[in-house]
């Protein structure tokens, strides 16, 4: 039953957000050859997991769809730099045909101070230098939307914010969500690059069964690693819609978590340099309670350490003192996978584009759901 349980559950787990397919280089970037669909790409498998490592799904995606959204802002930016675009000032439109979206039209603002924008990243308002668009052909509104001071460095400005809305960019997983919209936010702060990856919106159907999230990333240079925190909210009752067959043993989950609404909490530490070497630790709670390493307190559900590197799944169940040298620690220092996850979910609501409670993630749907949206 254990083992059933724990597959069945980790199946929401399995995202696989893919990076670029193919490297392009940014001093011979041409719009056509921007593909939305291959940066910017979330899929879920619809079988049972068995695999240890399948108990991680997040952790195997979650860095390669933050780096495809780190180079897809890269690229923009660098396309408009290169092209000498940002030696102008006005307003300027071109018709493109882009792989995996077709017509559209690209709409540049450069050197043209946009209105005073929102976000659900950062308290009260910013105003930035220069925006990118992307309308696809037939629509008033647009696809994809950045806003960013400077080519150069995220350091001393307002940094980056791009929304895209995801059934304009992969129809088949989301055309059933026209209003899921993902929002990315990258700035510097105390010589620290952060990102923020907030999203709202998804379909909780027989094919993807979460709505809400937020991922958030420090680069800790000193280390040379990367600290991940994520809170994900998700829908047993879809969950079950997706394995019917299992209805039985996920009902028995919902009767174990109190709540068919769930929230999967994941932190972890990533070496930069490979092997990549990565110390994780996650939970699942009814209300993402901060610190809780199980799955609904249910005994032996937790799986504290998770190990991997450059090729995958290492291992789990760990013991501090079993995490092999080279391994970002898992308590020693400011920055460690203990205390990255005591900072995620509720209880710990520091910063705006820090908060990962339960309520804040229950909020995108409502009160921030206005935030989360194009300007």
């Amino acid at each position: 039953m254990k083992k059933i349980l724990y597959s069945i559950f980790f199946l929401l787990t399995s995202l696989r957000i893919s990076d670029f397919s193919k490297p392009i280089d940014k001093h011979a970037f041409h719009w056509e050859d921007l593909n939305l669909t291959d940066i910017i790409r979330m899929e879920l498998g619809n079988t049972p997991l068995y695999a240890a490592s399948d108990s991680w799904g997040f952790v195997r995606g979650s860095a390669t769809w933050a780096r495809g959204n780190s180079n897809l802002l890269d690229q923009v930016v660098a396309g408009i730099k290169n092209q000498g675009l940002l030696n102008t000032t006005g307003t300027f439109t071109s018709p493109v045909t882009i792989s995996g979206m077709g017509a559209a039209t690209l709409r540049l603002k450069l050197k043209v101070d946009s209105a005073a924008i929102t976000s659900t990243a950062y308290t009260g308002t910013k105003i930035f230098s220069n925006t990118f668009e992307i309308i696809k052909s037939g629509s008033s509104v647009p696809s994809l939307q950045l806003f960013f001071d400077s080519a150069e460095t995220l350091e001393g400005n307002d940094g980056a914010l791009m929304y895209y809305k995801l059934s304009e960019i992969d129809p088949v997983k989301f055309g059933s969500a026209p209003n899921a919209m993902v929002e990315s936010y990258s700035f510097v702060k105390s010589g620290v690059k952060k990102q923020t990856y907030t999203w709202a919106g998804g379909p909780k159907n027989n094919s993807w069964p979460s709505d809400n999230g937020r991922v958030t990333l420090d680069e800790i240079t000193s280390l040379g690693q990367l600290c991940f925190r994520s809170v994900v909210r998700m829908d047993l009752d879809a969950l079950i819609a997706i394995n019917p067959s299992s209805a039985t043993t996920i009902n028995f989950l919902k009767t174990q978590c109190g709540s068919s609404i769930v929230y999967y909490n994941l932190a972890y530490m990533q070496n930069f340099a490979a092997p990549f070497y990565t110390t994780a630790k996650m939970g699942v709670t009814s209300n993402a309670q901060a610190g809780n390493d199980t799955v609904c307190n249910l005994a032996g559900s937790s799986l504290t350490y998770g190990l991997f590197d450059e090729n995958g799944f290492v291992s789990d169940k760990t013991s501090v003192n079993q995490v092999p040298s080279g391994y970002p620690s898992p308590n020693l220092g400011t920055w460690n996978v203990d205390s990255a996850f005591l900072r995620t979910g509720t209880g710990y609501t520091s910063e705006a584009h820090d908060n990962t409670s339960s309520s804040y993630i229950d909020s995108l749907s409502t009160t921030e759901a206005a935030k989360l949206s194009f300007k």
